[in-house]
């Protein structure tokens, strides 16, 4: 559960993250293993950056929340900085990174700074032999102007290092009726519906509705220079989940203008299936009607008390196509994923 507000800077400002670490996927070894790969493997034809500037040491989260987007990459970084605008966020990582450093016996060196990435980014200057040599951005960057972030991260990377943004969005239910899917992915935006609670907060929603409805991936709304980066690889993970984002298109939780498609013809696409390639491990679990409850909390304003009426609007279409189509209490849910993989000219 969080707030959302202007003064916040995120939408996640004031979440319970301990709810949100057992109601959303986790980030499975795949998606390491798969950056991983495109690090080991591509160079732009025109990479001209020392081989000291590419070191693999030094991993940069911008909007890191409490750095749950760190976890699977922390112990290969000698330096791990999370960069998010809610204090509450930096002083609750602290605590959950340090913890996962000590005991796993990590020698990596967490940094925290409170800031926006655009603004953060202004102080910064990056030399050849600086800045991060991965930096990535999780789950969060629909809530953050796109043309600002590509920017920012281009200064806060050194010349020759990798960038990766990716979200999953919700998950679909193959083993039932495709109906199904579409009432969970309608619960969702009601939740969100039930977040706007002044103008900061319908902004924020409208914004990041204009983004998710661009393209045909989450992702689509995001342009990638080609003066900035090179190499970049759009992969799509499971793209048959897309029938939940195609159900946020035509109802979103408040009206807006999607906007255009960024995808350029020169960008490489790649698409990876759940149970054909190993790239899309990991990304289907099972879940019973507590688990699909707990995601649709962790959207909803923290502390709301929602009303009998409230709570049959948000819940009863959804626990009565439950119990018709669940009769043995839990279901295969897929969860999408959508990635861009850059790196930064120089």
């Amino acid at each position: 559960m969080s707030d959302a507000s202007s003064t916040s800077g995120t939408a996640y400002a004031n979440l319970d993250w301990t709810q949100y670490i057992r109601y959303r996927p986790s980030y499975p070894p795949s998606l390491r293993k798969l950056i991983y790969r495109y690090h080991a493997r591509h160079v732009p034809e025109d990479y001209t950056a020392s081989a000291s500037s590419t070191l693999w040491d030094s991993l940069l989260d911008v909007g890191s929340g409490i750095g749950i987007s760190s976890m699977p990459f922390i112990g290969d970084f000698q330096s791990v900085h999370l960069l998010d605008p809610s204090p509450l966020n930096h002083e609750k990582a602290q605590t959950f990174l340090a913890e996962h450093v000590s005991d796993n016996n990590l020698k990596t060196k967490l940094e925290f700074t409170v800031g926006k990435a655009e603004e953060y980014a202004s102080t910064r200057s990056v030399a050849t032999d600086s800045g991060a040599s991965l930096a990535i951005c999780a789950a969060t960057a629909h809530f953050i102007d796109p043309d600002m972030l590509i920017r920012a991260m281009y200064k806060l990377i050194r010349p020759g290092g990798r960038m990766a943004i990716y979200s999953y969005w919700l998950p679909v239910f193959p083993d039932l009726n495709p109906t199904f899917s579409v009432e969970f992915a309608k619960a969702v935006t009601k939740a969100m519906r039930l977040c706007i609670r002044d103008e900061a907060t319908r902004n924020l929603f409208v914004d990041a509705a204009t983004r998710l409805c661009a393209g045909t991936t989450v992702m689509d709304g995001i342009a990638v220079p080609e003066d900035l980066f090179g190499g970049v690889q759009r992969i799509q993970i499971n793209p048959q989940a897309a029938v939940s984002l195609d159900t946020f298109r035509e109802d979103p939780p408040v009206p807006c203008m999607p906007l255009e498609s960024q995808v350029c013809q020169h960008e490489e696409q790649l698409v990876y299936v759940d149970g054909k390639d190993p790239e899309a491990e990991g990304w289907t679990m099972s879940v019973d009607l507590d688990f699909l409850h707990g995601m649709l909390r962790t959207i909803l304003p923290a502390g709301i008390q929602l009303s009998e009426e409230q709570h049959e609007a948000l819940y009863g279409d959804l626990d009565r196509a439950f119990a018709s189509e669940c009769s043995s209490g839990s279901a295969r849910a897929m969860w999408g994923l959508d990635i861009i993989l850059a790196t930064k000219r120089g």
